[in-house]
């Protein structure tokens, strides 16, 4: 939704949704192209880089037909997944029945928020145009998924770097351990060091140093390519 400053991975196009036609065609192509080896595959990803920011009715649409016509249930492989992005907006704005048909679907879903920073100086920092109170909702939003819903799993997105303003980590430490009650063992973060870094083995000693106080899994995120 934003093309961050940041982001490696962005498009620099807006964002835009493919019709039930489009997605249909798609997946008769993967099963085209994927052919006799399509046993061997147990996932799908749904999306490019914020797959909620389309219609939730939409979204289901696509993970129901992704199962039928990719034969997910006669796969070699147990236990499909099903992988998405979301922003914090995009993943604010969904209501609980869309959660509830997620849950049910015959997936264990992964969603993967892009939340960067909870501090409103290090967004602005970034260029990302969000205020750190969504980015605080949305981590507070992520417990409650996690531990309401048996099949889906919120994980979040953070990021590190020498040059982040001063008050990046405190605010992100300060929220860690209330993003672990209530989830149980579900849920984790993500730290991705910025591309370019120079203090890479500062990076690394401040990465463990929050991964010690952290109430809640904590990971290096490595698509920045550092």
């Amino acid at each position: 939704m934003y093309n961050c400053s940041f982001c490696e991975v962005k498009s620099g196009m807006d964002l835009s949704c493919r019709s039930r036609s489009e997605i249909e065609e798609q997946l008769y192509a993967v099963q085209d192209f994927l052919g006799p080896d399509l046993s061997n595959y147990n996932s799908v990803y749904l999306g490019q880089h914020d797959a909620l920011c389309a219609k939730p009715e939409d979204i289901i649409f696509a993970a129901e037909r992704a199962y039928a016509i990719l034969g997910i249930k006669d796969s070699h492989m147990q236990e499909p997944r099903l992988f998405l992005f979301g922003s914090a907006e995009s993943f604010l704005k969904m209501e609980t029945s869309f959660w509830r048909s997620l849950d049910r679907l015959p997936f264990y879903t992964y969603v993967n928020l892009g939340l960067e920073s909870l501090d409103d100086e290090t967004l602005k920092f970034l260029k990302k145009p969000v205020s750190s109170t969504a980015m605080q909702k949305a981590f507070r939003r992520m417990r409650e998924v996690n531990g309401s819903y048996e099949n889906i799993e919120i994980t979040a997105n953070f990021i590190q770097g020498e040059d982040l303003p001063k008050s990046h980590i405190p605010a992100l430490v300060a929220h860690m351990g209330e993003a672990a009650k209530g989830a149980g063992s579900k849920g984790c973060i993500y730290l991705s060091p910025l591309k370019g870094s120079r203090n890479t083995k500062g990076l690394l000693h401040q990465f463990r140093a929050i991964k010690q106080k952290s109430r809640i899994q904590t990971f290096l995120y490595l698509i920045q390519r550092l």
